[in-house]
């Protein structure tokens, strides 16, 4: 069977949590990123690798059939490895874009009909590639874009202005979509994530680990360094019913959806000089409520990450229970009337 994943396994314990990578546009899994990110989080992840194409229906079988078998926490992707990680079912991971390829069908066209070499030597033994038309209208059933806003409280980027092949059109296509503390926005490199860009991508993987962290990492997430600790000290396990796991993950879903939704209303109001400028009413947990404006509020609100992550049914029921008006518009609304309100909407 042809090798279709590099895993780097060398003395890495297969207790470790998964962080995988996914690679751009004529690149491979036998590339430099998944060794670079290894040697940085050795110890902390164990890093794979599946090999793709530029062909986004066998590529994302790929990435897919690897998640349900690895389960990964974290998954990167550059350039169109970043559009796969959009794309691909990607559970409850955190999702890290780097310099992402958000429109492919029009961003890879100059390469069309073109026998192009592997910048590395493929796992699969196939080191040519030729681009046509038809795999390019493949992407048309495809809106990376709009998954950025359905898992907004899941989604890092990492976006280079200096991106000579891209330009500033995917800093301008995230703008006010993905959280601010996780829209890390650099000159320093170019399309290629390498050298200072590597330094960044590091920079912000530690936040988004220190994120899973807070919030209590996946549900599946133990950390066993021997034998003998399964068995010195009694460890909580939460045993979830096949039931109880699908109701929890369309929940979870329905809050990444509400939650893009929600995020989508506070830039409608953000772009609106009279609703943006509009007083509220003192917000005990908000320092300048005194002389609060609703936009300063919202882009507060987000900034400090007080959307919670939707990992955490139990934190969302307290947030949305919430004892201060969140102001929509000109009407004080409580958070969870604002979600009920959207959810009635997406029903009807």
């Amino acid at each position: 069977m042809t090798k279709k994943m590099n895993d780097i396994v060398e003395n890495i314990s297969d207790t470790l949590p998964v962080m995988m990578y996914l690679h751009g546009f004529m690149s491979g899994a036998n590339g430099a990123k998944q060794r670079q990110l290894q040697r940085q989080f050795k110890g902390r992840y164990r890093v794979i690798a599946p090999e793709l194409d530029a062909d986004p229906d066998s590529s994302l079988e790929v990435i897919n059939r690897a998640i349900r078998e690895e389960h990964p926490e974290i998954i990167i992707g550059t350039s169109l490895g970043g559009f796969m990680a959009l794309e691909c079912e990607s559970g409850d991971a955190d999702v890290v874009i780097v310099n992402p390829c958000l429109f492919p069908k029009s961003q890879l066209a100059q390469w069309v009909d073109e026998e192009h070499t592997y910048f590395c030597k493929r796992l699969d033994g196939v080191q040519t590639y030729t681009l046509t038309q038809a795999t390019l209208d493949k992407y048309e059933r495809y809106d990376a874009v709009q998954s950025v806003r359905d898992n907004a409280p899941r989604v890092a980027a990492l976006c280079s202005t200096a991106d000579d092949l891209l330009g500033d059109s995917h800093v301008k296509a995230l703008t006010g979509l993905v959280w601010d503390s996780f829209f890390k926005v650099v000159d320093d490199f170019g399309h290629q994530c390498k050298d200072a860009g590597m330094t960044h991508l590091y920079d912000l993987l530690e936040l988004v680990i220190d994120r899973r962290r807070r919030m209590g990492g996946s549900p599946r997430t133990t950390t066993l360094n021997s034998k003998r600790d399964r068995h010195s000290e009694p460890r909580k396990c939460r045993r979830v019913s096949i039931m109880g796991a699908w109701a929890r993950d369309l929940f979870r879903k329905d809050l990444n959806r509400m939650t893009g939704i929600l995020l989508r209303h506070i830039d409608e109001i953000l772009a609106d000089p009279r609703q943006a400028s509009a007083l509220i009413p003192p917000v005990d947990d908000y320092a300048d409520s005194k002389n609060g404006r609703l936009g300063a509020y919202l882009s507060w609100r987000r900034n400090h990450e007080l959307f919670p992550h939707p990992d955490n049914p139990e934190v969302w029921d307290d947030y949305m229970k919430h004892t201060d008006a969140f102001p929509v518009c000109d009407n004080p609304m409580h958070l969870k009337e604002v979600l009920d309100l959207y959810r009635t909407e997406w029903k009807n």
